[in-house]
């Protein structure tokens, strides 16, 4: 999204690790928790799937929202909290928490108790998500009033920019603004909701460009077919640097949240082609 969120997050973690202070990350997927861990420098729940990761209080670890009772189920009775909490994505979290089906109501409420137990005994309280709505901000003034003392900040987008936004409401259109766009030598990311839509622009503007201009279109794409790919483990690696590399970028869900590409000025327009109910969290 380039929103720089990830960027924060990276700075906050940097800052209070070098005051060897505790930070419990907690985000809403585990394929993001692997993602940021590596990024973040932080222990993930994940290293050992076949050992128990027992955290001790005085580390820095980050965990998915479904698993949090699973390593720290002793925590409210043992009174164990860390100094720093930091929530990634935080709608996300809480969609996923009253919404996945994975989770048991018995779980739910081991996860509301453990979420409110740490956020009331840690010194400082982070609520980060690039479209931070009502939600996270209501959120944020009730934990403020609940305990006057305790430090919640919270990160969003920042809109005061403006940008160009057109709607089309049949394919075709938007179609003819991508090669329209890609005539006019622009950079473009295009954008789907179901796999083989990407699959089947991918592959459509790699024809349409040789047919026109004689030569090979650079684009890259990611989807669950492709995220295994060499060319797609060096994006997830370094995406703002592996981004510069291509004319066209086509991604689905599958480039989650945590992906952020910040090559600005290199992507001239973004295109949304989307079909059929759409999960508002997975746009």
């Amino acid at each position: 999204k380039s929103s720089g969120k990830s960027f924060q997050m990276e700075q906050l973690c940097k800052r209070f690790k070098a005051q060897n202070v505790s930070i419990l990350a907690i985000t809403h997927l585990r394929s993001l928790a692997k993602h940021l861990s590596e990024r973040l420098g932080l222990d993930n729940y994940l290293t050992d799937k076949h050992q128990s990761l027992k955290p001790n209080y005085t580390d820095t670890f980050i965990c998915s929202i479904n698993s949090l009772p699973k390593y720290f189920n002793d925590a409210v009775k043992n009174n164990n909290s860390f100094t720093v909490i930091i929530i990634d994505e935080f709608e996300q979290v809480i969609n996923t928490l009253f919404s996945a089906e994975y989770i048991s109501s018995l779980e739910r409420v081991n996860i509301i108790t453990l979420i409110n137990h740490f956020i009331s005994n840690a010194k400082y309280t982070y609520l980060l998500d690039a479209d931070a709505g009502k939600l996270t901000k209501s959120y944020a003034n009730n934990l403020k009033t609940y305990k006057p003392s305790l430090d919640v900040y919270f990160y969003s987008l920042d809109t005061t920019y403006k940008r160009d936004v057109y709607i089309c409401t049949r394919k075709y259109k938007a179609y003819y603004e991508i090669l329209k766009s890609l005539y006019n030598d622009e950079n473009i990311i295009i954008v789907s909701n179901r796999r083989s839509e990407t699959s089947n622009i991918f592959y459509k503007l790699k024809m349409f460009y040789f047919d026109m201009f004689g030569k090979n279109l650079s684009a890259l794409r990611i989807d669950g077919s492709t995220s295994t790919r060499p060319e797609s483990v060096k994006f997830f690696n370094d995406p703002t640097e592996e981004s510069k590399k291509y004319q066209v970028l086509v991604y689905n869900q599958k480039l989650m949240t945590g992906v952020s590409i910040e090559s600005f000025g290199h992507f001239k327009k973004v295109f949304g082609i989307f079909s059929h109910s759409i999960y508002k969290g997975s746009i």
